[in-house]
């Protein structure tokens, strides 16, 4: 009993969570082509580990926020472990940091054409999301009272008193955020950066 985690976000981070949701392995692979690479990671981790794709117990993955490029690669992984009965678990990778940082935070991802997305909370109230321009973040973020920051590889020239890589949330033990995923059959949908329409036009903030 295991599951298979996929996050294609930004990089390709593929990995097998036992049955307790703790780690068995993880590969982080520090590439943009996360498709032509994922099958192969796979089966490696899953032969390595000695693990049959038709033994997992589900599929868990990021669904958002990211482009639609990076998104479609673990999305359609997923649902194609989905149509073989394997069930699926989706999540925001502001869940994530919410989940261990309820009280207020900030997540902030570069969008492309000179954007950032960003998602906020406060008083362990719902997330606020949106897209701003890169120039006007320093300025977005104070007027925000400067919460604890959260990114996923990317450099943000902020002062804050609080920066924190996802990985590294992902790297310690998340099996209480994994297993309440699991237990609460937790599906979110697609998050892209932009709607797919303006996602190929150029911004219109310049």
């Amino acid at each position: 009993m295991s599951y298979l985690f996929i996050d294609s976000t930004y990089l390709l981070t593929v990995g097998l969570l036992d049955s307790s949701c703790k780690w068995v392995e993880t590969r982080h692979l520090d590439s943009t082509k996360s498709a032509s690479a994922i099958h192969t990671t796979i089966n490696q981790l899953l032969t390595k580990n000695s693990c049959k794709l038709d033994s997992l117990s589900g599929v868990i993955y990021v669904s958002g926020p990211g482009s639609y490029t990076g998104l479609r690669v673990s999305t359609l992984i997923s649902e194609l472990l989905d149509w073989q009965g394997i069930q699926k678990y989706s999540y925001h990778q502001m869940d994530l940091a919410k989940f261990y940082h309820p009280n207020s935070g900030m997540w902030l991802s570069k969008a492309f054409k000179g954007e950032i997305f960003y998602s906020y909370w406060k008083d362990g109230g719902e997330c606020v999301s949106g897209i701003c321009a890169e120039n006007e973040l320093s300025l977005f973020y104070v007027e925000r009272g400067r919460p604890p920051l959260f990114t996923h590889g990317a450099k943000f020239e902020l002062e804050a008193d609080e920066i924190c890589d996802i990985d590294s949330l992902l790297d310690d033990d998340c099996s209480s955020f994994f297993t309440t995923l699991v237990e609460k059959t937790v599906n979110k949908p697609i998050l892209y950066y932009r709607a797919a329409d303006k996602d190929f036009k150029k911004s219109l903030i310049y």
